[in-house]
C-alpha cells in the first residue's frame, strides 16, 4: 500500500519518463511498428532509474555551469538544471552479498561539486540538512552558496548565488535584471504554492527559471558586496489574465545599507508599483517584495527576495461567501478566478471556508462588500453588507484596530404576514473583519489601540485579514433549525 502523495509522485516520474522516452524514440526510429514497443521499454527503464535516484538531488541556480562527482563518477551540472542521483551500496564481506543491518547509515555520503577551478566538498550530505548556508569565493569576487534541505522524502543540495528570489503570491511574474544599461531576462517566476501542489521535487532537466525560485546569475551581481555602493535593479512584469503590459522596477539598495535596514528577526518590505507607461504613468498593480538577510557561520550575508501580495483576505465563516470590489487586481489564491458583474463591472469572488483572495490593488485602500452565497432553507435571506462599501486601508504601516471592522449582513425585507412581528424584518447577521493575529474568540474584549500596534507592523509574514463571526452554530445532523427568538412580553420569567 502506498499513500496518495507517493502515488502522485510515482505517476509524475513515470509520465515524465514516458514523455522523454517517446521523444527520443521518435527522433531515432523510423519504423512505426517498433516505436510503441521501444517507447514502453525505455519509459519503464527510465522510470525505474528515476525512482531509485529520488532520495538525493542537486539543483543549480547559480548562473554558472558546474559538475559533480560521487565516488569515481563525474557528471555535468549545467546552470538552471536539476540532477538526481543515488549512492552505491557499500560493499560488505561474503560471497553471497551479505549485508549488515544499518551499515549504510553509518557510512558518510560525500559529494564533490566543481565550479570552475573551485572544488566544493560536502563530507556527508545527510548531516548538512538544516545547517546554515556555506559560501565559497570564486574568481572576480564571485560568491557561490550551498545549503541542503529535505523536500518530501528527498535530500536536495542547492547551489546558489548570493541573491535568490521566491514568488509567494498566486500571480506569475517575469523577472529581468539591469546590468550596464542593458536588461537581461531571467525567466518566468511561477507561484511557489502551485509548484508545491504539483510535485515535491522537480523533474530531471526541467529548467529552474520556470519555477517559483531561482538565483540571480552570480556574474551579474559580483559587485554587490559589503564594501561596495552597487545596487541591484530588478524589473518585475506581472503575468495577468488580461495580458496587460505592466512593468515595475525594484531597486535593492547597496548591501551594507540593506543589512542596516533589516535587523534581527525583522525584514524590509518594498512596494513595487507596476504600470503601463504607454497608457498612463499611474500605478495599476502593486506588489510587495520582502527582503530577508541571513548570515553564514562567519557572518557573510545571503539575501532572499520574496514577492507577496499587499494583503490576503481569508473567509473564516463556515459557509460560502461572495466578496466583491470595484477596484482592480484581486486574485483568488486557489481555484477558479473571479467573475465580472455585467451591470456594475465589479469583480466578484466566491470563497468557501478558508479560501482566500490576494490583493494587488494600488492606492491607500480597497473597497469591499460581502454577501452569503447560499440562501437559508428557512428564515430570512440576507443581502450585501450594510448596503455600503467597507474601506480596508492598505500600505506597509497600516493595520485595523484590534476590535476589527464591524459589518452586518442585513435581513432582506419580506412581505408582512398577519402572524409576523415587525421586528423580524430588521437587523441582520453580525460579522467582523480582523487582522489575523486578532481573530480569536475573545477579540471583542481587547482594548489595544491602533497607535500602540503600529510598532509591530513589520512582521515576517504577509499581512492577512479574515472575516468571521463571534458566534457560529453548525448543525451536523441536518434536521435542526436555529432561529433567533425575541421576547416581546414584559414580566415573563422565561
Amino acid at each position: 500500500l502506498v499513500s496518495v502523495g507517493a502515488a502522485i509522485r510515482m505517476w509524475s516520474v513515470y509520465s515524465g519518463a514516458t514523455r522523454q522516452a517517446t521523444e527520443l524514440v521518435a527522433s531515432t526510429t523510423k519504423d512505426d511498428s517498433n516505436k510503441q514497443r521501444l517507447s514502453r521499454s525505455m519509459a519503464a527503464h527510465a522510470a525505474r532509474s528515476l525512482i531509485t535516484t529520488l532520495p538525493y538531488a542537486l539543483e543549480n541556480h547559480s548562473g554558472l555551469n558546474a559538475s559533480y562527482s560521487i565516488g569515481e563518477e563525474h557528471l555535468q551540472l549545467p546552470s538552471n538544471s536539476t540532477r538526481f542521483f543515488q549512492f552505491d551500496l557499500f560493499p560488505e564481506s561474503g560471497s553471497g552479498g551479505m549485508r549488515n543491518y544499518g551499515q549504510d547509515v553509518k557510512k558518510p555520503r560525500a559529494v564533490t561539486v566543481f565550479v570552475g577551478d573551485t572544488e566544493i566538498c560536502i563530507a556527508d550530505i545527510d548531516r548538512e540538512v538544516g545547517n546554515r548556508h556555506a559560501y565559497f569565493i570564486l574568481e572576480y569576487a564571485t560568491y557561490i552558496f550551498t545549503y541542503v534541505v529535505k523536500r518530501g522524502n528527498s535530500t536536495v543540495l542547492h547551489l546558489s548565488s548570493q541573491v535568490e528570489m521566491y514568488n509567494l503570491s498566486s500571480l506569475p511574474f517575469r523577472i529581468a535584471i539591469f546590468k550596464d544599461d542593458t536588461s537581461q531576462d531571467l525567466g518566468h517566476l511561477s507561484p511557489i504554492k502551485k509548484e508545491k501542489r504539483k510535485n515535491e521535487i522537480r523533474e530531471g532537466n526541467e529548467p529552474l527559471s520556470s519555477h517559483a525560485i531561482f538565483g540571480f546569475p552570480a556574474p551579474l551581481i559580483s559587485g554587490f558586496a559589503v564594501d561596495s555602493i552597487e545596487n541591484i535593479q530588478i524589473q518585475l512584469i506581472p503575468v495577468t489574465n488580461d495580458n496587460s503590459e505592466l512593468f515595475g522596477t525594484l531597486i535593492v539598495p547597496p548591501l551594507q545599507q540593506l543589512i542596516n535596514m533589516t535587523g534581527p528577526g525583522k525584514d524590509t518590505v518594498f512596494e513595487v508599483s507596476c504600470s503601463n507607461w504607454k497608457e498612463t504613468p499611474f500605478p495599476s498593480l502593486v506588489a510587495n517584495v520582502r527582503t530577508n538577510v541571513s548570515f553564514t557561520g562567519d557572518s557573510h550575508p545571503f539575501i532572499q527576495l520574496l514577492i507577496e501580495p499587499r494583503a490576503i483576505m481569508v473567509n473564516k465563516l463556515p459557509i460560502k461567501t461572495l466578496v466583491r470590489t470595484p477596484m482592480p487586481h484581486t486574485y483568488r489564491t486557489e481555484g477558479p478566478q473571479h467573475q465580472v458583474d455585467d451591470e456594475s463591472n465589479e469583480i466578484v469572488h466566491s470563497l468557501n471556508h478558508n479560501e482566500s483572495v490576494e490583493i494587488f490593488t494600488p492606492g491607500p485602500s480597497i473597497a469591499l462588500s460581502m454577501k452569503l452565497a447560499t440562501s437559508p432553507i428557512s428564515g430570512t435571506t440576507t443581502g450585501w453588507t450594510d448596503g455600503v462599501w467597507k474601506i480596508i486601508p492598505l500600505g506597509k504601516t497600516e493595520k485595523l484596530s484590534s476590535q476589527g471592522l464591524r459589518c452586518l449582513f442585513p435581513f432582506e425585507p419580506t412581505s408582512q404576514k398577519s402572524n409576523q412581528a415587525p421586528f423580524e424584518n430588521i437587523g441582520g447577521i453580525e460579522i467582523f473583519i480582523l487582522e489575523e493575529e486578532d481573530a480569536s474568540p475573545d477579540f471583542a474584549d481587547k482594548q489595544n489601540s491602533l497607535e500602540g500596534r503600529k510598532e509591530n507592523f513589520n512582521e515576517n509574514s504577509t499581512r492577512t485579514l479574515v472575516f468571521t463571526a463571534c458566534n457560529v452554530a453548525v448543525d451536523h445532523s441536518g434536521c435542526v433549525l436555529f432561529k433567533e427568538e425575541f421576547e416581546s412580553r414584559i414580566g415573563d420569567d422565561k
